[in-house]
């Protein structure tokens, strides 16, 4: 293998996804849809870190892995050791980072050429080595995105995965458990099992890496897992940490519906219309205290706690009444301040699509300005409220109003575009993903797409019907 594996180097990015918080601050329910693909990305970065330490290494600690903040591999590192004879060193670095961060691109790339290679005549070193071979097939895998269909390019990776499942090699079996975790099928799920009872060694990695799958049977299988487990303290804390892996699995699959053998729950429907967020609920005295006040911070950072479903109905009232009052009131009090409005219309657009309720006209005209906004934090905020209840015009008004900014506003639209019914939205984000060439944008766009895909067509298919 000669040195044109590095031939063509993945550029810098222009297009590069600008960090979020460079860019603009979170701030709490308007960035709701796109936190979720975060979290999820972040979820399984942090997961692979958590996997990262060969187990040598492991066993000598006596303790489970510590989780460690995402590697940024130096690519020219990285091909440098898949060129080495000995593939000791490229099989060190493939255990410390993953092709999922959007700090590995290059390194990403790096990868994908040496795949494409690992069969030509002049691969030497790595390439010929099962371990980097299934190390780079779990790479690769881990950049695919959770719930887009199967590419027939993705085959070979698969099958590298599932011969590596049946091995005997501790680190293969390891590598290749991971890798499969994002499109496990059911006889995936019990190759998994299996080689839990056949390496013992590397049966609690393995039950973790189970609940990591969106798959009932995953469930059931890592269960098992944990009850041949040996040892006894190994086996009582992956117990105790059940409620853990059931969090990480929700985060994972985003909705019910998305785990294999499960239904579209009650949950998902509130899910795909308000996405869940933390911190108390709000009482109606808070509600009613906050809108009185005229700390503006405070009284957003209350309504950011309401979900603002038909269900708490008792503050949602109150929101009602001071909107409509918001030009009446003393020019210091919180309803006459911009954001605190466009915050209050975003709050009863959500009610107003949970419920299939029509939206007063002032609330529609205030979001219709806010996606027209410079302001970022304005324009997101209009986002989310105008997709939930917007019209076929108000679509487009969402796609004019991205033209020109950075992908990461493509991949926040995407993931409001997603959670409506609109007529024309699922036809605007299958557009917005057409357009992206960031990588890690793209990753977030087709996230959202894929795993709201379920939930979406039962929800807006009982619209249609006239139900709720």
């Amino acid at each position: 293998m000669t040195n044109d594996l590095g031939n063509g180097k993945v550029r810098r990015r222009e297009a590069r996804t600008a960090k979020p918080d460079k860019e603009f601050p979170a701030r709490g329910r308007i960035f709701r849809s796109f936190f979720v693909v975060a979290l999820a990305l972040l979820a399984c970065d942090e997961h692979y870190s958590a996997q990262s330490m060969p187990s040598a290494a492991s066993e000598r600690a006596g303790a489970s892995p510590v989780i460690a903040h995402p590697h940024t591999q130096d690519p020219s590192e990285l091909e440098a050791a898949l060129l080495a004879t000995d593939p000791a060193q490229a099989v060190s670095l493939f255990w410390r980072f993953t092709c999922a961060s959007s700090n590995n691109i290059e390194a990403a790339g790096v990868v994908r050429r040496a795949w494409d290679r690992r069969d030509s005549s002049g691969a030497t070193g790595g390439l010929k080595d099962p371990l980097v071979r299934t190390l780079m097939a779990k790479c690769l895998a881990e950049d695919w995105p959770r719930f887009k269909p199967i590419d027939p390019s993705y085959a070979p990776v698969l099958a590298q995965l599932r011969r590596a499942i049946n091995s005997d090699d501790p680190e293969q079996v390891r590598a290749a458990a991971f890798g499969l975790t994002q499109t496990a099928t059911a006889d995936d799920v019990q190759r998994i099992v299996a080689a839990a009872a056949r390496l013992p060694a590397v049966a609690v990695l393995l039950s973790s890496d189970l609940w990591q799958i969106c798959r009932l049977d995953a469930i059931e299988g890592a269960r098992k897992i944990s009850a041949g487990v040996m040892d006894a303290r190994q086996r009582a804390s992956l117990e105790a940490n059940e409620e853990h892996f059931v969090a990480t699995q929700k985060l994972l699959c985003e909705f019910d519906a998305n785990i294999v053998g499960k239904d579209v729950s009650q949950a998902d429907i509130d899910d795909f219309w308000v996405p869940g967020h933390g911190g108390p609920r709000p009482s109606a005295d808070d509600i009613r205290n906050a809108l009185q006040s005229t700390n503006v911070h405070d009284a957003r950072e209350m309504l950011l706690r309401l979900r603002c479903l038909p269900s708490e109905n008792d503050g949602l009232e109150l929101i009602r009444a001071a909107w409509r009052t918001r030009n009446s009131g003393p020019t210091e009090s919180v309803a006459r301040n911009l954001d605190f409005r466009v915050a209050m219309a975003v709050c009863l657009a959500d009610d107003g699509a949970a419920s299939n309720t029509a939206v007063d006209a002032s609330i529609m005209e205030a979001l219709r300005q806010a996606v027209r906004s410079s302001d970022p934090h304005t324009f997101i905020a209009g986002l989310e409220g105008l997709s939930r209840v917007a019209t076929a015009a108000d679509v487009r008004i969402i796609e004019n109003a991205l033209k020109g900014r950075s992908s990461i506003f493509a991949a926040v639209a995407v993931g409001n575009l997603t959670r409506s019914c609109a007529p024309g939205a699922e036809r605007a984000a299958e557009t917005l993903r057409e357009r992206t060439s960031s990588p890690q944008s793209l990753r977030a766009i087709e996230y959202e797409i894929w795993s709201t895909q379920r939930v979406r067509e039962y929800v807006c298919s009982k619209r249609k019907e006239g139900g709720k």
